[in-house]
C-alpha cells in the first residue's frame, strides 16, 4: 500500500492540500489522506474505517485566526486530543490569548453550535448528537435555566467567526459535536460539552485553569501547518513523531 489521496471530487483546495501533504512524505509511506468527506468520497472513508489502515486527516485551522492560513493534521483520528509537550512558541507566535474563567457571564446563555448535516451524518456518525445534548437544557431553560442561542449553521466560515466572540462574550456554556469554535470557546474561558471527536474532550468536563489551557492550545498549534510545511515534509514529520 501506498500514501493515497481521497479528494472531495472537484474541489481544488482539498485536492492541493491532499497532494501537498504527499510530496512532503518519505519514499515508501503508507496510507490514506483525506481533506473533507462528502458523499462522493464517502466510500473511500468508510472502507478506510472498515479496514484499519492508517489514515491523515487534514482539516482546517484550530483557531479562528489561521484559519484559511494554516491547516490541522491528524493520524487516525479527526482531531488532536491537545495531550502531550510543548515549547509553547508556534502558539505565542499566533497572538492568541488565554482568558480567565468568567463563568458564569450574564445573562449566561448556552451556545448551541451545529455542524454540516453532511458532516454529522457520513463523520461523525451521529446526526443527533446536538438534539440529544440540547434537550435536558432546553427543560431546564422552560424552568428558568440558562436560554439557548442556537447559531445557524453556514459554510461561510470566515462569516461565523466574525460572531462567535460576541456570543461567547455572554455565554456560561458552548455546546457543539466538534467543530472549532470548541477551541476558541476554551480559550475565552467558557465551558464547553463536546464529543469525543472534538480537541477540546481531552480538557473533561471542568475548565482547566488558564495555564493548562495554554498547555493544550500550544499541542494543537504544534499539529496545524502552512502550505509549505505541509510540502516540504515537516508537517509529516511532526505528526509522525515518536514519544
Amino acid at each position: 500500500m501506498t500514501l493515497v489521496a481521497h479528494p472531495v471530487p472537484g474541489k481544488a483546495k482539498s485536492a492541493e492540500l491532499c497532494q501537498a501533504f504527499i510530496a512532503g512524505a518519505p519514499p515508501g509511506a503508507e496510507g490514506h489522506v483525506f481533506y473533507g468527506v462528502k458523499d462522493s468520497n464517502r466510500h473511500a472513508w468508510q472502507q478506510v474505517q472498515r479496514s484499519g489502515d492508517p489514515f491523515y486527516w487534514i482539516d482546517g485551522s484550530y483557531f479562528d485566526r489561521t484559519r484559511g492560513e494554516r491547516f490541522r493534521v491528524t493520524r487516525n483520528r479527526q482531531q488532536h486530543t491537545g495531550q502531550g509537550e510543548s515549547d509553547g512558541r508556534r502558539f505565542d507566535a499566533l497572538g492568541l490569548k488565554v482568558f480567565d474563567e468568567g463563568f458564569p457571564r450574564p445573562p449566561g446563555w448556552v451556545v448551541a453550535v451545529p455542524q454540516s448535516p453532511v458532516f454529522m451524518l457520513i463523520t461523525a456518525r451521529d446526526p443527533a448528537w446536538l438534539e440529544r445534548e440540547l434537550e435536558p437544557l432546553r427543560v431546564a431553560a422552560k424552568k428558568g435555566g440558562a436560554p439557548i442561542r442556537l447559531r445557524p449553521w453556514t459554510s461561510d466560515k470566515p462569516a461565523a467567526m466574525t460572531t462567535l466572540h460576541a456570543d461567547l462574550a455572554r455565554a456560561r456554556l458552548l455546546v457543539t459535536h466538534s467543530s472549532a469554535a470548541a477551541v476558541e470557546a476554551v480559550l475565552a474561558g467558557v465551558h464547553v460539552r463536546v464529543s469525543p471527536m472534538s480537541a477540546a474532550y481531552s480538557l473533561g468536563p471542568a475548565l482547566p485553569s488558564a495555564p493548562e489551557r495554554r498547555a493544550w492550545a500550544s499541542v494543537l498549534a504544534d499539529n496545524e501547518f502552512t502550505r509549505e510545511e505541509l510540502r516540504s515534509g515537516y508537517a509529516w514529520a511532526a505528526v509522525n513523531r515518536k514519544g
